[in-house]
């Protein structure tokens, strides 16, 4: 398991979010705060852990905000499994909130065509944030430019480790996480465990918990590709490193028989089959998954542990990722 130290989620929320979500709203933006004092504001989130804790944290902080505000705020959580389209309609002038916990920046913006979907907020950087670049790291701060704008304030990484069994692993006589994609290969040949039938009772491995083409992502940098030109104009997935990820990922499926070939199905969870003891390793999980399984499954403690991705052809790469708190349009 990894052992976090220093600001817990709660204080880095307090420090580095809300407070100056709420200073953005109370100070740069006084036209909204006018509107507001009226209507309120409508704030849309997405849960991670628990949805009762996380809805629960989310109205404290927001709680506070109203105290000094005296703006009310109306919050309301997006599950996962339709956040996608909610802002694929904000973003094309449906209903949304004035703020939110946003990702996808390049996307909706681009989209929203200066009419819909995020606001920038280039104006007031200099005047509220001179010093964002010092507080963030340049990874989190890449999801909120486009364009030469600024359009929020980044809170949360999305860093997704590998994570196996080690009881599994142990079973094997396995000591450790793969290194490379070899051993990869090699690691899941031995965890895979079939019946007297064929009839596979365990799989060795899974490309990740992330939708299919998301879970491609890390394989492909890893190979040394690149998905656009520095531009950002030109696809660049017509290429060697694409081929030979593809070729890999193929081989564990059909030729290596190490992967569920139902991976790319609405109903597959490689979580579940993980915390069942049906898989092995999963190649790709969030960093917050660990706390799931602390909180949801007490009898897997000492069975698991989060690892670096492996060595690639050309890189060791883990898909990383982040989340802002910014204006809607």
């Amino acid at each position: 398991m990894i052992k976090r130290t220093g600001l817990t989620r709660r204080d880095f929320l307090r420090t580095t979010g809300l407070g100056i979500g709420g200073a953005l709203f109370a100070n740069a933006l006084p036209g909204l705060v006018t509107a507001a004092q009226g209507n309120g504001i409508t704030f849309w989130t997405h849960p991670y852990g628990d949805t009762v804790q996380w809805t629960s944290f989310i109205n404290e902080l927001l709680g506070e905000f109203t105290a000094e505000t005296g703006i009310p705020v109306t919050t309301e959580v997006l599950s996962w499994d339709n956040a996608g389209q909610a802002w694929l309609l904000v973003a094309s002038g449906g209903e949304h909130p004035d703020a939110a916990d946003m990702w996808w920046l390049y996307s909706n913006a681009a989209i929203g065509g200066g009419q819909f979907g995020p606001m920038p907020l280039t104006q007031y950087k200099d005047e509220y944030f001179p010093d964002l670049e010092e507080r963030f790291i340049e990874a989190a701060l890449q999801d909120v430019y486009w364009n030469g704008d600024f359009y929020g304030i980044p809170w949360r990484g999305d860093i997704r480790p590998l994570i196996y069994r080690t009881d599994i692993f142990e079973e094997h006589g396995i000591t450790a996480p793969p290194d490379t994609w070899d051993e990869l290969v090699d690691y899941a040949k031995e965890t895979t465990v079939r019946d007297a039938a064929g009839n596979v009772e365990r799989w060795g491995f899974a490309f990740g918990t992330a939708r299919p083409l998301t879970a491609l992502f890390p394989y492909y940098w890893a190979a040394g590709g690149e998905f656009m030109t520095q531009d950002g104009k030109t696809a660049t997935i017509d290429n060697d490193a694409m081929r030979e990820t593809l070729q890999w990922m193929y081989d564990l499926i059909w030729t290596h028989q190490v992967v569920d070939p139902n991976f790319m199905e609405e109903g597959y969870d490689p979580a579940a089959e993980f915390q069942n003891g049906r898989l092995a390793m999963n190649g790709g999980v969030s960093d917050s998954y660990g706390q799931d399984l602390t909180r949801s499954y007490p009898e897997l403690e000492g069975k698991w542990m989060m690892a670096v991705p492996p060595m690639g052809p050309e890189r060791r790469v883990a898909f990383s990722g982040a989340g802002y708190w910014g204006l809607l349009r």
